[in-house]
């Protein structure tokens, strides 16, 4: 086994200010969430690409004041009176709304952000500090609040100080996706307040209507530091952000509870709570704009929307700043909490997650851990991910998109995570290659040059080898490469490249890196390897890793994977070579969609959130007690926000970082089964699934895991010991003790699994099986 090294800091010095490229479904997500409940753990920014922002360029500031309060006015100067004057509160800071940070894609890339801080506020206990370092001289750092604005908007007014001279830049979205923009000039000073007159047009504006005129609603605020502006680092103190309108206190209170901005916050990463902790949610509202009092009462639902309690009711005012701690339930548990707030008259419903989950968190790596993830850190994930990923007990990530600018790593190191690259960068350049030399002639000689690439992931292990755990080849080659050069799914022409290919990579990775394990990838089942051996690269393959997802409809249980079957074979091929190989999946999954006529294919098989979770254990359990060595569940995070769509929805956590039942399930399954030892299946019923095993080696109090793969069943298990009863556990850790009768312990078995604790090895040693069509007797302890 490799050693790690113990400290990160070398590694880290190299990668940490690398650029941050957003996941394809980012966007979407970090906008969406400003309408939604949030109990992710606080940050200082979300990151997006340059190229979200419409039209976005680089700007010579020409005029200081235009956009003020007419040509040649001071900065405070008043808008004209406008009948019906109201006004409406965009951010306080006193409870933060979402804001989000943009600093293109340079390399190295700017620093900064938006946070409430406690340091001078011009009113209420906290304003807004926009922080940013640009000292690397390329890039520029904004930092955006997105929410509709409410109708006939005539002025927009902010109080702002600084520490030093410093250009402050302001930008507006408006409803046709025409940004407006103005040059803020500031000297230091103490507070003083900045009221621009949005009846007038502006000289400076791009994209949308393009025309300086103000269309409303507006849609975004933004405030920006661009690009060779001194100073290069510093603050920017904003607060009581506020818009006059010209509109009924009626339709005013209308706009509040149609756009009403709700935060609900843990501080805990992913809202999972350990059961020692104090189970809290910090809930606030935006200000409203006539005082009014807002009455929130909470209902507690769990995985299988079963009423799981009530939250006590609070209520937000001017006095507590419309902020309130909620308390929560600290019992082991998936929760949702159902919110309703109200002002007497209007009300709103909000939902928000959390649970409470064994304590799982470890110091330093865990290698010899089964449990693993993917990840899209190389993506554009934020770092802030890896908290979740590590509180949850996961011990491996997984990450695609590997370069010699690995952003994946420092996440890993970070939070005593293995990681397992996984080499994507090549598989476009080289079917490129092999098209465009085919095209050519179709009948060329198919032998290729591989030495560009043999260097470059000579030089990925040179560079990260003493961190890195494993390497994964090349994820999935089978389609660009079979499209290239011929063959399938099912192997066929394009293998005997991949093989040549595939020899020369892991042997430079070998020679960079010794000791170090390269997995081959085959497909949802297991059929390439038989065909690598037979191209003379048996010696060079570490592992062959598939990716069992239940692809097809017709056989949608982890149950009915065809790798379960295949494993007695592939261990008998293995042996006969005298071969070492392992089997890692790499990925594997299910996804919680709701098939409807837009969804876009028809693989899979549509779950709810809590049929997930227990497809995860029970695809966890079988295809361990087979074997295999590593499962890196496809994916940590949700990758979109279509309920249709499959491919969006395999994360143990929602786009917002939200839990989802089948986190949840998982860290209960590391809890109970990390280093455990299996024993044999159990034969419990006709249709059951059953299996023992030792948790931490102690082979003398063993563990049954059982369930049923459709419909109920009740089980009796004989009780040889003498025990009295037994501790029945759900899939949430939820625990019930049930008695002993007649020396029978009676157990309703349903799809979700459950594990069966208080039985001794007298109990359960006798009806071990030796053979069995649901598990692999010959597969070794974990």
């Amino acid at each position: 086994m490799k050693l790690r090294q113990a400290t990160s800091s070398a590694i880290l010095a190299k990668v940490r200010n690398t650029p941050k490229l957003l996941h394809k479904f980012d966007a979407s997500a970090c906008t969406a969430v400003c309408w939604v409940l949030t109990t992710r753990p606080r940050v200082k920014f979300c990151e997006l690409p340059l190229r979200c922002i419409p039209n976005l360029r680089e700007y010579t500031i020409i005029s200081l004041s235009l956009w003020l309060a007419g040509a040649g006015s001071a900065p405070n100067a008043a808008p004209a009176a406008a009948t019906r004057a109201q006004v409406a509160v965009l951010e306080d800071f006193e409870a933060p709304q979402n804001w989000f940070t943009w600093s293109g894609d340079a390399d190295p890339r700017p620093t900064g952000g938006m946070e409430a801080v406690a340091d001078d506020p011009h009113g209420g206990k906290q304003c807004g500090s926009f922080f940013f370092d640009t000292s690397c001289d390329n890039g520029y750092v904004s930092t955006d609040l997105a929410r509709i604005f409410p109708p006939q908007v005539t002025a927009l007014r902010f109080w702002v100080r600084s520490a030093g001279s410093v250009t402050l830049t302001l930008r507006l979205l408006d409803s046709t996706g025409q940004t407006h923009q103005q040059s803020l000039p500031q000297e230091p000073a103490g507070w003083h307040r900045i009221e621009l007159d949005l009846s007038r047009p502006t000289p400076h504006h791009f994209g949308g209507a393009n025309d300086g005129q103000f269309h409303q609603p507006f849609a975004k605020l933004q405030f920006l530091r661009e690009r060779g502006c001194a100073p290069k680092a510093g603050t920017i103190y904003l607060d009581d952000v506020e818009v006059v309108t010209a509109t009924t206190t009626e339709e005013l209170t209308e706009w509040y509870w149609n756009e009403l901005q709700v935060r609900a916050e843990t501080g805990v990463p992913g809202s999972l709570f350990y059961p020692t902790e104090r189970a809290t949610m910090d809930l606030s509202v935006g200000t409203p704009p006539n005082g009014m009092k807002v009455t929130v009462r909470g209902q507690l639902l769990d995985a299988l929307d079963q009423p799981a309690g009530e939250v006590p009711p609070v209520e937000l005012s001017p006095d507590n700043g419309y902020r309130a701690a909620l308390t929560l339930p600290s019992a082991p548990g998936y929760y949702r909490v159902q919110l309703s707030l109200s002002d007497g008259k209007r009300s709103k419903e909000r939902e928000t997650r959390f649970a409470v989950i064994p304590n799982n968190r470890r110091q330093g790596a865990d290698p010899d851990s089964p449990f693993g993830v993917n990840t899209h850190f190389n993506q554009g994930w934020p770092a802030s991910l890896g908290e979740v990923v590590r509180r949850a007990g996961i011990a491996w990530v997984r990450d695609g998109e590997a370069s010699l600018d690995d952003r994946a790593l420092p996440v890993a190191l970070d939070n005593d995570l293995c990681y397992l690259p996984c080499f994507t960068a090549w598989t476009n350049r080289l079917t490129q290659r092999f098209k465009e030399t085919l095209a050519k002639d179709p009948n060329a000689e198919r032998t290729w040059d591989f030495s560009e690439a043999v260097a470059w992931h000579r030089q990925y292990a040179e560079k990260y080898g003493k961190y890195v755990d494993a390497y994964d080849l090349m994820n999935e080659p089978h389609g660009p490469w079979s499209e290239a050069l011929g063959g399938g799914w099912q192997g066929g022409e394009w293998l005997r490249t991949f093989a040549d290919y595939g020899k020369q990579v892991t042997d430079a990775l070998h020679q960079a890196d010794p000791g170090a394990k390269v997995l081959w990838e085959d497909i949802d089942q297991l059929l390439w390897y038989r065909e690598f051996a037979g191209m003379d690269a048996a010696k060079t393959i570490d592992a062959i890793s598939p990716h069992p997802y239940n692809l097809h409809p017709s056989r949608p249980y982890p149950e009915q994977q065809p790798t379960l079957e295949q494993m007695r074979d592939f261990r008998a091929f293995v042996a006969e070579r005298k071969l070492s190989w392992e089997v890692w999946a790499g990925e594997v999954g299910f996804s919680s969609f709701r098939r409807d006529d837009k969804t876009p294919t028809q693989f899979y098989t549509a779950l709810t959130e809590a049929e997930q979770a227990q497809l995860l254990v029970r695809m966890m359990v079988l295809q361990l007690a087979h074997g295999v060595k590593r499962i890196f569940w496809y994916d940590f995070m949700n990758d979109g926000w279509e309920p249709n769509n499959p491919e969006h929805n395999f994360g143990l956590v929602r786009n917002d970082h939200q839990p989802k039942p089948a986190i949840v399930a998982y860290a209960n399954l590391i809890h109970r089964l990390r280093h455990a030892a299996w024993i044999k299946p159990y034969v419990i019923g006709g249709g059951a699934y059953a299996f023992a095993y030792a948790p931490k080696g102690d082979a003398a109090k063993p563990v049954l895991i059982a369930w049923v793969m459709a419909g109920t069943a009740t089980e009796a298990i004989p009780v040889a010991s003498g025990a009295e009863q037994a501790v029945v556990v759900d899939l949430y850790g939820r625990t019930q003790t049930v008695p002993v009768r007649a020396h029978r312990l009676t157990v309703g078995l349903t799809p979700s699994p459950t594990y069966i604790e208080g039985l001794t090895d007298r109990d359960l040693l006798p009806h071990l099986t030796q053979s069995s069509a649901k598990a692999d007797p010959e597969a070794g302890a974990q």
